[in-house]
This record gives structure tokens, sequence and C-alpha cells, in this order.
């Protein structure tokens, strides 16, 4: 999703891994960061995402619940949890 306000920023998603005490990777943390179109500015997604209309987090939300259901297949195989 591209997001427009001082700065022109693209979301993009990170996967972080959850492990147990045994060491053992039981889920994955998806994160969301926004990048400027320069690749000069980084903003975490909870800092951004407060600055955004209600329109703006509605279209952020229809691109996360895409990605993880493009995902799904993937973690029901691997039975990994996101968060």
């Amino acid at each position: 999703m591209k997001i427009t306000l001082d700065v022109d920023y693209q979301s993009e998603y990170l996967f972080w891994p959850i492990y147990s005490r045994d060491e053992r990777l039981l889920a994955l943390e998806m994160t969301g960061c926004f990048n400027s179109a320069d690749g000069k500015l980084t903003v975490p997604g909870d800092i951004l995402t407060s600055m955004l209309t209600t329109a703006q987090k509605l279209t952020l939300l229809d691109e996360q619940i895409d990605i993880i259901q493009r995902k799904a297949g993937w973690l029901k195989l691997h039975r990994f949890l996101l968060v």
C-alpha cells in the first residue's frame, strides 16, 4: 500500500520467529514498517498507523489480510501460528 503524507511511504512486512523455551519454532510474528519511496526513511508501523485516516487503515488491513491468506497454507503445513 502506498501512503502519502509529507513523504510517500510503501508498506513492507517482516516475519520474526518466536521460539519456545526448548528452542523450537512455535510461531511467526508479522510486523509492518513503512519505507519512504527514496529508501532514506523507515517508520515503524505502529507510529505511522496512528497518523492514517480511517480509509487508509481499512486499506492497510485489507493488505495484511491478503498477505495472511496467501501464507495460510504454508503456516498450516508447518503448524506455525501467526501473531
